[in-house]
């Protein structure tokens, strides 16, 4: 099932399995896409996914094994929950599997990239070298500025290294 289809699943019908019920769940899943975003979509099955018996929700998930809210997570205890999602009942927080701590790495390593991605758009970090490959500063220069970016070094297209551009 796909997220959506599991919303709709959770919030609007029964439990069990018929045609009746996969219908149903068929035409709710189209109308959660056309009037709900992607990101209302995952906020709200991120608040009703179970995480072990009673526990519903990452918040809860958060409170029951990490002793803290969700937002005080740590990357790898964010990690470990969106590792479960796939069967949060089946695949266990408290006690995760070889197969749950390998994907728990992997998406931490993912966590990781996206941060250095964003630090990479935002111009943060330290991290983003501005090589003006065609000495065509200026163009660099005003996509830099309309985007809000900030390159710590700049090469120019004879090799030098330039001033930081903020």
């Amino acid at each position: 099932s796909t997220i959506s289809q599991q919303v709709a699943k959770n919030i609007f019908l029964w439990r069990g399995q018929s045609w009746l019920r996969k219908g149903l769940e068929a035409g709710i899943t189209v109308l959660i896409e056309t009037f709900w975003s992607k990101r209302r979509i995952l906020e709200v099955y991120l608040n009703i996914a179970e995480f072990g018996r009673g526990t519903y929700g990452v918040q809860a998930a958060s409170q029951r094994y990490f002793h803290r809210d969700a937002a005080e997570l740590s990357r790898s205890q964010a990690a470990l929950l969106a590792a479960v999602l796939p069967a949060p009942t089946r695949f266990k927080v408290a006690a995760p599997s070889k197969y749950v701590k390998k994907r728990q790495a992997w998406i931490e390593r993912q966590m990781r990239e996206q941060q250095r991605q964003d630090a990479a758009h935002r111009g943060g970090g330290g991290e983003v070298v501005a090589v003006d490959l065609q000495g065509n500063a200026g163009q660099v220069r005003e996509f830099a500025d309309e985007f809000g970016m900030t390159f710590p070094v700049v090469i120019d297209h004879t090799g030098s290294v330039g001033d930081a551009w903020r």
